[in-house]
C-alpha cells in the first residue's frame, strides 16, 4: 500500500511515475519534465484543497493528476 510519507520523499518525475506505476517513455519525460511536474504540482494543490480526504483517496487523486499531466505531452 502506498503511503503519503513515501510520496513526500519523492523528487524526480521518474520517482513519481515509478511510485504510481505509470508507464512512461523516458524521451517524453526528458523533453517535458518541467512541464509535467508543473501540471502535477497544480493537481497536487487541487487535491490538497479538498478537506477530509482519506490517505488512500489522496494517493489515488495524486496518481490521476500525474497521469493527466503526463498524458498531456503524448499527443
Amino acid at each position: 500500500m502506498k503511503k503519503l510519507t513515501d510520496f513526500q520523499k519523492l523528487v524526480d518525475a521518474e520517482d513519481f511515475l515509478n511510485f504510481f506505476e505509470v508507464p512512461f517513455d523516458q524521451t517524453t519525460v526528458n523533453i517535458n519534465r518541467l512541464h509535467i511536474l508543473k501540471l502535477f504540482s497544480i493537481a497536487i494543490a487541487e487535491v490538497d484543497e479538498k478537506k477530509g480526504l482519506a490517505e488512500a483517496d489522496k494517493i489515488t487523486a495524486y496518481k490521476t493528476g500525474l497521469e493527466s499531466a503526463y498524458q498531456t505531452f503524448l499527443t
